[in-house]
């Protein structure tokens, strides 16, 4: 669960047991199933590797991996196919094959130094 989502269980719980209700119990469980059921969504996912990874950047590629979900969701689920894969930010240009091989590399390697190929350009 994102850090942002925790906090708020927890001043909701504050807030139950201060008050004096029948369903008090009741609300307490649900706060607790909620903190331990749902894991974490895909962007806190991949800040937690990327941070561990080490990569030189990975703040700007967490930033940028967001926009990149956020974009991708709202375009998909509107039904359009072509979606942009570029994102600038402050100068530096960002794609997500970019980050897809670089974290892959990290994950199946054990490095983040992606492969060179006539198809990938340079940057």
């Amino acid at each position: 669960m994102p850090n942002e989502a925790h906090k708020k269980i927890e001043l909701l719980e504050e807030l139950v047991n201060k008050m004096n209700s029948d369903n008090k119990d009741e609300l307490l469980s649900f706060l607790d199933v909620t903190r331990n059921k749902y894991g974490p969504n895909l962007n806190a996912r991949f800040e937690e590797f990327s941070r561990k990874s080490g990569i030189p950047g990975w703040e700007k590629d967490v930033e940028v991996f967001r926009k990149f979900n956020r974009m991708r969701n709202l375009l998909v689920h509107a039904g359009r196919k072509n979606i942009s894969t570029h994102i600038n930010i402050a100068e530096e240009t960002r794609t997500l094959e970019d980050l897809v091989e670089r974290y892959l590399c990290v994950a199946f390697l054990g490095g983040h130094e992606v492969y060179h190929s006539r198809w990938r350009p340079a940057r």
